[in-house]
């Protein structure tokens, strides 16, 4: 469990690890170069957790398993992400949970889930804004957010 954390310019926060279970609240994962979140099979199905997190300018697919499909729960977060073709922001995961979040529009915007749109209803309040509309001025550390969501530390 990561709570009230802000990782910035670094490769990961967990980086094939075995783990069946992760928790990651009220933080920001900012700049980095590496996958997120990347669990290694061997542990069984992880369950991994996101809630009222910012993600901002990460390199490669936020949040992955290496082969077991894991589950998980996305909810109010921020992400201004951008990925390859696939638009990845969670590949070989489930969807259990998914609501309330804000992606940065884009070319290659992260927001699907194994390579897929995610239908749930309600699973993003805006995939429209950019970047510039989401935070104040995320190219230079400020990640003040114009909405309600994402690590509370940096709500107006």
């Amino acid at each position: 469990v990561i709570d009230n954390c802000r990782m910035t310019d670094m490769e990961s926060l967990i980086n094939k690890h075995r783990a069946t279970y992760v928790k990651v609240t009220n933080s920001t994962l900012y700049k980095l170069t590496e996958r997120a979140i990347y669990l290694e099979s061997g542990g069984g199905a992880p369950t991994v957790i996101l809630e009222d997190c910012t993600l901002v300018d990460l390199i490669l697919t936020p949040i992955e398993t290496t082969s077991v499909s894991g589950n998980l729960t996305y909810k109010n977060n921020i992400s201004a992400c951008y990925q390859d073709r696939y638009q990845n922001l969670a590949y070989r995961l489930t969807v259990i949970e998914f609501s309330a979040n804000y992606a940065a529009a884009g070319e290659g915007a992260a927001i699907n889930v194994h390579s897929k749109p995610v239908t749930v209803e309600g699973a993003w309040t805006s995939i429209e804004m950019t970047k510039d509309q989401l935070l104040a001025d995320a190219s230079n550390g400020d990640l003040t957010t114009t909405v309600p969501a994402g690590d509370q530390r940096w709500r107006q």
